[in-house]
């Protein structure tokens, strides 16, 4: 009787074993074809090298997985996506149920998308070494939790004049919620945090063959951007059908950035943005509540036309912050942007700035404010001297205050600068070692004012104002200078 028992038991037993396992292989299939008509069925190639199922713990892992597609309609009619591929080493859900999944693992994922570009040289962004794990993983919301972690962002825009890098880039959702910006009752979101480990983008060519190398891109510069922290980061909005930024803070730990300019090889006309028009016309939705920034070190450097040594202006050591930086201003009365900053003006003044923008873009008034402390003007002739064919023999600023009030089209500024000794030498164009010592004795004798206030205090401290006409060909670093040029001028003839 108890070997008919154990008889009747084993083969129980094997009948149901040989039952999961028959399940386990036809829900491999039934998985296999699932996936890839989900993801085939716009006309994606999808391989998938190995699916395991796992009944008892309710597991299904896709191994080898890799998927191309090529564009369709879109490229036809010159946009869109020209062709993408995905690959992974193993995607994995746990606990899976009728709604959704427990967890999600992916693994060695890697994506290359081919963008369409007018130039015919197609946009390319990489990402490498992405895992993901993720928790409560449903198809209509976000997961309870979710991090993410790429090794290596890289991104080629069409004609390969710039290479932008990100490295080790990651995304965290923990758990919970907070306060949401929706409008429905018991509106929510999940805030988490992006980190970068530094970011990049790099000229492909010299700065000296840039321009006539990438037509249509005559500025080379560079930008190299080191610890980046983004703290308060709206998930929920950013991973939506609609994607917009919304990010309490960003924490920059360092940023060097540099620009030439060759104004020898022929530019198109265009109209250049300022800089709260560029923050306006962001494709996406941004709303970001604070960026700090320290150890900041800017170069700007122009070749004139007929010249053959670039000049240069430099911003060093610098540091600052930036509020409500945004282009969806919430409400009529949604405060400025506004922007402070302290550095080292050519290695030599201490220069402190505030530039209040703008948020709605009906409004084209800002302002800007600044100070200088003590100064050698002889530090500025690594600027004067290529582009004006003109320097400082001696000078020193004891302190320089301005204000500008300007829009899209005029500027008027206030400036105070008291300084001492200030001595004018003006160069032969062809021979810049050679000075034009007649007009340099008619300049300093008869149109400089070598002290403000006079050293022999004859005179009040002198005070200046001047408007200047904005050329919306140049920079909004250019329409600063000659809103500042004027009253300097009326200041030291």
């Amino acid at each position: 009787m108890k070997k008919r028992i154990a008889i009747v038991s084993a083969t129980v037993l094997a009948v149901i074993a040989l039952g999961v396992l028959g399940v386990e292989a036809w829900l491999r299939h039934t998985v296999r074809d699932a996936v890839e008509r989900a993801v085939g069925g716009g006309g994606a190639d999808v391989h998938i090298g190995r699916v395991s199922v796992s009944l008892p713990l309710r597991q299904v892992s896709l191994r080898d997985v890799r998927v191309h597609g090529q564009g369709g309609e879109a490229v036809r009619q010159g946009h869109g996506l020209v062709s993408f591929d995905v690959s992974l080493s193993r995607l994995t859900l746990r606990g899976v149920g009728r709604t959704g999944a427990d967890a999600m693992s992916v693994t060695g994922a890697a994506l290359e998308l081919v963008l369409w570009s007018e130039s015919g040289s197609h946009s390319r962004l990489a990402i490498g070494g992405v895992g993901l794990s993720a928790l409560g993983v449903t198809l209509d919301s976000l997961p309870a939790s979710l991090s993410l972690r790429a090794d290596s962002l890289l991104y080629t825009p069409g004609g390969g004049a710039t290479v932008l890098r990100a490295d080790t880039l990651s995304l965290t959702a923990p758990s919970g919620t907070g306060p949401g910006t929706g409008t429905g009752p018991g509106s929510e979101t999940r805030t988490g945090t992006i980190t970068l480990a530094g970011l990049s983008l790099t000229p492909s060519f010299d700065k000296a063959l840039f321009a006539d190398r990438s037509p249509g891109h005559t500025d080379w510069t560079s930008i190299r951007l080191g610890a980046i922290d983004c703290r308060g980061v709206d998930i929920a909005r950013l991973l939506s059908a609609r994607p917009e930024v919304a990010i309490d803070s960003i924490r920059l730990a360092s940023a060097d950035i540099a620009s030439y300019k060759n104004r020898k090889v022929f530019t198109p006309s265009s109209v250049k943005p300022l800089l709260h028009e560029s923050i306006h016309r962001l494709p996406l939705p941004v709303a970001i509540g604070a960026l700090s920034f320290d150890d900041l070190d800017i170069t700007y450097e122009e070749l004139a036309e007929h010249g053959d040594t670039p000049g240069r202006v430099t911003l060093t050591s610098g540091h600052g912050r930036a509020f409500n930086i945004t282009n969806a201003p919430t409400t009529p009365h949604t405060p400025h942007t506004t922007i402070d900053i302290a550095a080292t003006l050519m290695h030599s003044g201490a220069l402190e700035a505030r530039m209040v923008l703008p948020v709605d873009p009906r409004d084209a008034a800002w302002q800007l404010t600044g100070r200088l402390g003590p100064t050698d003007m002889t530090a500025f002739n690594p600027a004067l001297e290529p582009l004006m064919n003109a320097r400082l023999a001696s000078g020193a600023i004891r302190s320089l205050s301005f204000e500008i009030a300007a829009d899209s089209v005029r500027s008027h500024t206030r400036l105070v600068m008291a300084y001492d000794d200030l001595s004018v030498e003006f160069l032969d164009r062809h021979d810049p070692t050679r000075v034009r010592r007649f007009l340099t004795a008619v300049a300093d004798d008869m149109l400089i004012r070598p002290s403000n206030p006079a050293r022999d205090g004859r005179g009040p401290l002198r005070t200046a104002g001047s408007d200047a006409t904005r050329d919306p060909e140049r920079s909004v670093w250019n329409y600063i200078w000659r809103s500042l040029e004027g009253a300097i001028l009326k200041t030291v003839i």
